[in-house]
């Protein structure tokens, strides 16, 4: 049965990045020639590692209905999936016609580009052009069809020519922007040599390749002079290169069109499935060594020779020239002492030689001030400047000679400039402006009646005619909430849409739909909030995603405002409560004082011992009655004026009950842990231990907490009427502490009793308490106590699921969060017990909550986190751990002996000379740390005694004062090796750092560490300086981002977080040990302004500088 395909779906990842940025203009010239609609659904891979991609995909699910036929960039959304899962998911589509792009699904048409066929001109040339025989190869996703095949010819193409096929030199799968971590397997894990073990690197794509020679530029290699380098797709990377890649051009976008013909074609819902192929190209350009400029200056540039007139004539022109050259360029000092001059040195150079120096040298200054985004126009008035110069100043000799350089400098720049302005395009599109002041509005908007006007005259500047924005309530309904057309903004008031599988509402998606649309998902706040509708006005990528992150902004900016709305709503009903409490108070206050007064009179008249004891009693009982309402009637009034601060640490919750009740209906071996202020908490239940005879609690647990039935039984109802005022306090009170732990609070009162009834959210790693976000509930530990545990656990649709912790720490691996985690420690051995600890420590998890369970007979009840609870697990309770304090000044020996006091398992030993050393190790046979000081004698003592023993003890270096290059480079090689500075790590910090030593688990490779040890060198050289991070980077020859991962691991802070605290530190000792000013100190420590130095001391201290100087005088 014939249908017509009006309403084409076009299925990808992005639109925004890679292969898919020139889709956009394509499918707008396309769909005005065929006069249909493409609506583009960019919703990320499926099952991606980051949940906000991962949430994307639910925008696919709007696929299904309102649209006549489908194309799927199969390959693009498949890259996290296995072939069966990918098929699955494209066979939710069979109810109409479909074609897939460069993956092949049974059953479906596919068009796909030949990758096998399309490599081999590639390899070709540099084998036969380049007699390249040994190639690295930078491998694509595994369960990517294509990616796979440019592996397959890689690998055929060896074999024809029987070259060595070295698996070594071929990486692990990567994801396409996952090109830098693949040069670093090759480089630093495998420990492969550029230009040694392989002579050419070739990427599956050029955004992998492009990723992967920043890397190695970074480390001082100069393509193609020290390696070669192949690309694949020719995308905008290759072109912005520098230098520009030898690649293979992929035509992605004549496929998509293909495709989208293709679809048009079929005229039955379910075609007989077959493959189409497109076939590359290859495009030579100056990575793999092909210069066909350079090569053309060999015959351009000829060593004359030049006498020693002419050779004095060139050194002075040179020497005047340059400066008049460095004032047309307004350059700093150290770009000219840095580039300019020694580029004037190569000129020169070149001149008197013939060589080449100068026209290498000019083309990396026009490369490195194009990758600054700095102005290379200014080169051309030095060019033409230089060139009148000449003329008028040098004979015909120097003057053909300097001539034929800058002309060639002049082809070099016009390159550059070509390529300057396709990078700025890349990175900076002049509709940026309008994006910005559409984000600008959308961050100050205060209500979604003003997101359609908003929309409309932002949008409107940017080419797009329509749009509509769909939000997802928190009952799970599709609103149309804000939208535009031709006509003006839209007023939609309830736009409900019906069925939960369309993208618009009837009335709008049955309109004139013609042209190209985006369906961007909106996500935040790892939130699915709804989706965006958007008729494709200017053919920018990269603008629809900025659109799409503003509007997800937005969103959760107006769901703020919603929460803040409500708050203030229940705050003008307290508020009115309160007047009227209030009102009374004066009478409730003084009538208590009445009646002692009377019951006193009373007394005088009696003559009865027994009872005069017994109304001394009764009197004594009102008086602490009323003294607990004044107490808290004072806590009611700290609270209001923001005197009523929270000191939250872990707690087992049983230990707030233990005074205060006589029935728990609860098993006293499951004791879970609660974030929050013990003496408040605790102050809470016994105010409300005062009312009623007996009281009573129950605990349970559901997907919004930890539930608390507190219950007091009465006699009668009169008690309660007569605790009146009291109660109401009491109430106010209670509220308030509960708040401030993200709890909820209901009093409700029958003949039996009061209820109290509260609800605390779970309790995280970071401390912020959560509750459940997704349907899996993780169980770690003994099953007996979940046994126990199972009646009390309340919870709705969820699956448990029992897991080891090595099970966890592979599902942390693969982004698999639970919606909690519950966990027993009792019976879980050291070695699991440090994955846990890793675990708990680990980003991804810190907001995940949970249940835990310390162990039955645990001593303490009380933790500042829970790597303290975890870290008394974390060593063998056997066997003590020894720590040899060697030399350490006294203070310093105290102090560290003072954090460990209380720690059975470790054991402290303070030696300060060799020979009680080796007596010691007669006596204790191992140690397991050394903690020494910086000093090059001691490092001689320590490094020769491991080596005499055979043990690889770990070392930590404690520096009491600012690090040299004399104290850090005989260690800068050593393994298992960690220096820091005295002062940055607070007690708690330490003692983990110390316990991770312990676990044998915190040191990198010794290459690693070097560059760790030569960053913590540079923060303590460059103390009063401005620190950059790409100098720091570059400083040690690697990437910013990997720079901070590998200084955090080994560290346990950023380098950021080191130097503040390195500053701060030294600022201590410059206050108790010098007079000077404080603003003095502040520029001497590498603060520019007085005031942040203030703030930031009293933040890390605690107290002012000025504070701390008085109290250490």
């Amino acid at each position: 049965m014939h249908k017509d395909i009006d309403k084409i779906a076009f299925i990808l990842a992005n639109i925004h990045s890679g292969s898919a940025i020139s889709l956009l203009p394509a499918f707008v010239k396309e769909a005005e020639q065929i006069k249909k609609s493409i609506w583009l659904f960019p919703g990320g891979r499926i099952d991606a590692p980051d949940i906000d991609e991962r949430l994307q995909n639910k925008i696919y699910e709007k696929v299904i209905k309102g649209f006549d036929g489908v194309v799927s960039w199969a390959s693009s959304i498949g890259a996290f999936v296995n072939h069966e899962k990918l098929t699955a998911f494209h066979y939710q589509f069979n109810t109409m016609p479909i074609v897939t792009m460069s993956h092949e699904i049974p059953g479906i048409p596919s068009v796909s580009i030949d990758a096998y066929q399309a490599m081999f001109p590639l390899l070709e040339h540099f084998y036969r052009s380049h007699n390249i025989k040994e190639f690295a190869f930078i491998q694509g996703p595994a369960e990517h069809g294509s990616a796979q095949d440019r592996l397959k010819m890689f690998r055929d193409f060896h074999v024809k020519n029987n070259l060595s096929l070295r698996e070594d030199l071929i990486t692990s799968p990567y994801d396409w922007s996952e090109g830098e971590q693949a040069i670093l397997e090759l480089i630093d894990k495998r420990k492969l040599i550029p230009g040694k073990d392989f002579k050419a690197l070739i990427a599956s794509s050029d955004l992998q390749l492009y990723q992967a020679i920043q890397v190695l530029q970074r480390r001082g290699y100069v393509i193609p002079k020290d390696l070669l380098a192949g690309g694949f797709n020719n995308s905008l990377e290759s072109q912005i290169a520098f230098p520009p890649f030898t690649t293979v051009h992929s035509p992605i976008k004549e496929q998509a069109l293909f495709a989208i013909r293709e679809l048009i074609k079929l005229e039955k819902i379910k075609e007989k499935s077959y493959r189409k192929y497109l076939h590359g190209s290859l495009i030579i350009r100056r990575s793999c060594g092909c210069i066909p400029i350079l090569d053309s200056y060999k015959n351009i540039i000829k060593a004359n020779y030049l006498d020693s007139d002419n050779i004095k004539h060139l050194e002075d022109f040179i020497l005047i020239e340059s400066q008049n050259c460095i004032k047309i360029l307004n350059a700093e000092q150290e770009e000219i002492f840095a580039w300019i001059n020694p580029l004037f040195e190569s000129l020169e150079n070149s001149v008197k030689n013939g060589n080449t120096v100068f026209i290498e040298y000019f083309e990396t200054i026009l490369e490195r001030q194009i990758n600054n985004e700095m102005d290379i126009s200014r080169w051309q008035e030095v060019i033409t400047h230089l060139l009148l110069a000449s003329e008028q100043k040098l004979g015909t000799i120097l003057q053909n000679k300097i001539k034929k350089y800058l002309d060639i400098a002049r082809i070099l720049l016009a390159e550059a400039l070509v390529r300057s302005h396709q990078k700025y395009q890349w990175k900076m599109d002049k509709l940026w402006i309008v994006i910005r002041g559409l984000e600008r509005d959308l961050i100050n908007i205060q209500n979604r009646k003003d997101l359609s006007s908003i929309l409309y005259v932002h949008l409107r500047e940017l080419g797009i005619t329509r749009a509509y924005v769909v939000e997802i309530k928190t009952d799970g309904k599709a609103v149309c909430i804000a939208g535009f057309d031709n006509f003006g903004p839209l007023s939609l008031d309830n736009a409900l849409i019906d069925q939960s599988d369309q993208i618009l509402p009837n009335p709008f998606f049955q309109t004139d739909l013609s042209g190209v649309w985006i369906v961007e998902p909106l996500v935040a706040s790892k939130e699915f909030l709804g989706w965006a509708c958007i008729k494709v006005g200017e053919p920018v990528a990269s603008i629809y995603e900025e659109i799409r992150h503003a509007l997800s902004k937005s969103i959760i900016s107006l769901r703020h405002l919603d929460s803040i709305q409500r708050a203030q709503t229940d705050a003008l009903k307290a508020e009115k409560l309160k007047s009227a409490f209030l009102a009374n108070v004066s009478t409730e206050l003084l009538q208590p004082l009445d009646v002692v007064s009377e019951e006193i009179v009373n007394i005088l008249k009696l003559h009865d011992e027994d009872k005069l004891d017994s109304k001394v009693k009764e009197i004594n009982e009102k008086l602490k009655r009323q003294k607990s309402l004044l107490m808290a009637l004072i806590e009611l009034s700290r609270a209001e004026v923001g005197d009523f601060d929270f000191q939250n640490r872990y707690i087992t919750l049983l230990s707030l009950f233990s005074k205060n009740v006589q029935n728990l209906n609860y098993p006293e071996n499951l004791n879970p842990l609660l974030y929050g202020d013990e003496e408040k908490l605790l102050r809470a239940f016994n105010l409300l231990s005062s009312f009623g005879l007996k009281n009573e609690i129950e605990i349970n647990y559901t997907n919004n907490g930890i539930n608390i039935t507190f219950r007091n039984y009465i006699e009668d109802k009169e008690q309660i009427n007569k605790y009146g005022f009291e109660l109401e306090t009491t109430k106010l009170l209670i509220q308030k502490i509960i708040a401030g732990h993200a709890g909820l609070v209901e009093c409700i009162h029958d003949d039996t009793g009061l209820f109290w009834k509260m609800r605390f959210p779970f309790p995280c790693s970071e401390g912020v308490m959560q509750t459940i976000k997704s349907n899996t509930i993780y169980i770690l530990g003994d099953s007996h106590r979940f046994e126990n545990l199972k009646p009390y656990l309340y919870f709705n649709n969820v699956e448990y699921i029992w897991v080891n912790p090595m099970d966890l720490l592979k599902n942390i691996n693969e982004q698999q969060n639970p919606g909690l985690l519950i966990i027993f420690l009792d019976y879980i051995d050291k070695d699991n017990m440090s994955i846990i600890y890793n675990i708990l420590k680990n980003q991804q998890f810190r907001k995940i909550p949970f249940l835990l369970f310390p162990r039955t007979n645990e001593p303490v009840y009380v933790w500042d986190s829970i790597v303290s609870l975890l870290d008394q697990h974390l060593v063998d309770k056997k066997v003590g751990k020894k720590i040899v304090l060697y030399d350490l000044k006294k203070d310093m020996s105290d102090m560290i002996t003072s954090y460990f006091a209380n720690d059975p398992v470790i054991e402290i030993y303070i030696v300060d000379n060799s020979k009680a050393l080796h007596d010691l190790y007669k006596e204790k046979y191992s140690f397991d740390l050394f903690i020494i000081p910086a000093n090059q004698d001691i490092y001689d003592q320590i490094f020769n005694f491991i080596q005499h023993t055979v043990q690889n003890i770990p070392t930590l270096i404690i520096c009491d004062s600012l690090l040299t290059s004399q104290i850090i480079d005989p260690i800068l090689d050593r393994e298992r090796l960690l220096l820091i500075n005295d002062g940055i790590y607070t007690p708690d910090e330490f003692k983990s750092l110390v316990y991770d030593i312990l676990l044998g688990s915190h040191f990198l490779s010794a290459y690693t560490g070097r560059m760790v040890k030569k960053t913590v060198l540079y923060l303590n050289e460059h103390l009063k300086d401005v620190i950059l991070r790409w100098k720091l980077a570059d400083y040690v020859h690697i990437s910013e981002d990997y720079l901070s991962r590998i200084f955090k691991k080994e560290m346990a802070l950023t380098p950021w977080d080191y130097i503040i605290r390195l500053r701060i530190h030294t600022s201590k000792i410059l206050l108790k040990e010098t007079s000077e000013q404080i603003a003095e100190i502040a520029e001497n420590v590498g603060f520019s302004d007085q005031a942040y130095f203030c703030r930031v001391f009293k933040k890390i201290v605690g107290i002012s500088p000025l504070a701390f100087r008085k109290k250490k005088q």
